[in-house]
Formats: structure tokens, sequence, C-alpha cells
């Protein structure tokens, strides 16, 4: 009776291409760490040179950093200051602009002396054209003694009107976006080191991961393949088997005719 072993194949080897795709990735997860390795370094440094700018470290013989609380305190006490006059300068803005909302806000004192300026000239000329005289010292009370003078007071009015509205509007517009003089935060200092070579790392991380993709298939063809050769192995087991199945029916067989005649 031959034998009826199985022999199962072994999984196909890793393809060159696909070996070298893996090694690629390889290659590039090991220069992602490099970076990060880089990049912790740098860190180290720019937090050495932003005690160094801050003023509130001091700095030991053995180039260590300690916190100076009393510069601390100090700076605390500034930026509370300097917060204190900022909301005194954004109240003032506020109110001004409130006022530039209900029509109260004062006319400035540019266009007032011009205002007044226009209107003597105003006044000059007519009375040098012979067209009539403009009575009064100032536009809001005075009036024209011919209809040529009454006409071009006015249009002195409608005009500076039109200045006085347009001076409000431009506050409005403003929309007290005037603020406190400004000052550089500390961690601006420490911003302005924006390069890490930690800014690398997702380039090399999409390519590594793109080498991955890359081998994928090469790794399922190898699996469908295994699988048949699995498939295969099992029907020449089946194949092999089979004689000995028939033999083992025929026996049966006989002996059940064997039995029936007795």
């Amino acid at each position: 009776m031959g034998s009826t072993k199985v022999n199962v194949p072994p999984p196909p080897p890793i393809s060159g291409e696909e070996s070298a795709l893996l090694k690629a990735q390889t290659s590039q997860l090991g220069t992602i760490s490099d970076i990060l390795k880089q990049s912790q370094g740098q860190q180290t440094e720019a937090q050495d040179l932003y005690k160094q700018l801050s003023g509130l470290y001091d700095k030991g013989p053995n180039g260590t950093f300690t916190l100076n609380q009393g510069k601390v305190d100090a700076l605390r006490a500034q930026q509370e200051q300097y917060g204190a006059l900022s909301d005194q300068i954004s109240q003032l803005q506020s109110e001004r602009y409130l006022k530039a909302l209900k029509g109260e806000l004062p006319v400035s004192e540019a266009t007032l002396q011009k205002k007044g300026q226009d209107f003597n000239l105003l006044r000059e000329n007519l009375a040098r054209r012979g067209g009539g005289a403009i009575v009064g010292d100032t536009p809001e009370g005075a009036y024209g003694t011919s209809s040529a003078a009454s006409q071009n007071l006015g249009e002195f009015n409608r005009t500076y009107a039109l200045l006085q509205d347009a001076e409000a509007r431009g506050e409005l517009s403003a929309g007290g976006m005037g603020a406190a003089p400004g000052s550089t935060s500390l961690a601006a200092y420490g911003n302005s080191f924006n390069y890490s070579p930690s800014n690398l790392v997702p380039a090399y991380g999409s390519l590594a991961s793109g080498y991955g993709a890359a081998a994928q298939p090469y790794a399922a063809q190898r699996n469908l393949t295994y699988q048949g050769q699995l498939q295969q192995a099992g029907l020449d087991s089946q194949r092999k088997m089979l004689p000995y199945q028939l033999l083992g029916e025929a026996a049966g067989v006989g002996a059940g005719y064997l039995a029936g005649r007795h």
C-alpha cells in the first residue's frame, strides 16, 4: 500500500521587487527616527536661547538656567499695568464709537477751523461781487440779504454737513479699531525659530507609506499563489486516497453479500 502522506507546500518566498520596496520603507522609517532625534536637540537649543532672551533666567557656570522669581514678579506687575492701560484706552474708544453711532460725536477742531475760514471767505467774495451780504459771525446763525447770498449760504451749509457726516462715518467704519500700543511678547522670540527638522517628518512618512502601499500587491499575489498551492495539494491528496476508498467500499459490499447467503 502506497503512502498517503500529504506534502503541504511551503509559502512562496518574497520577490526581489517586494524585498526592495520593504527595504526602502525601512530606510525611510530610519530617516524619520533620525529627524526626530535632531528635532529634539534643536528644541533643547531653542529653549536655552529663549531663556537667554527672556531675561528671566540666571545662567549658572555649568550652562544651566535657573528661573529668577523676582524678575518674573516684576514682569507680571508690568503686564498688569499694561493691561489696565489697555482696558482704559479700549473704554475710551468704545465711548467715542457709541457717540458716533448716536450722532453726538463732536466735529474735529481741524474741520471747525476750516469751516470758519471758508465761511469768512464766502462772505468776503459775496460782498466784493455785490451779490448781497451774509449777516452773522457763524454759519449756524447767519442769513443772506439776497436770494444769491441765501443760495450760497445754503450750499455752504450742505457741503459742511456732508463733510461732518463723512467724518462721523469714518469713525464708525474704523469701529474703534485703534488699540493700545503693542509690545513684543516673550513667546514671539520662541516662535521666531520656526524651522525644525520635524517639519520634514510628514513628507518622509508619506514616502514610507507609499513604499508600503507599493509592496502590498506583491504580498497579495504571494497569498493567492500560496492558496492555490494549498488547494492543489488537497486535490492531490484526494486523488491518492481514492483507490483506497474504492477498495473499502468493495470490501463492504462483499461482506454484505456473504452475510446474506448465510
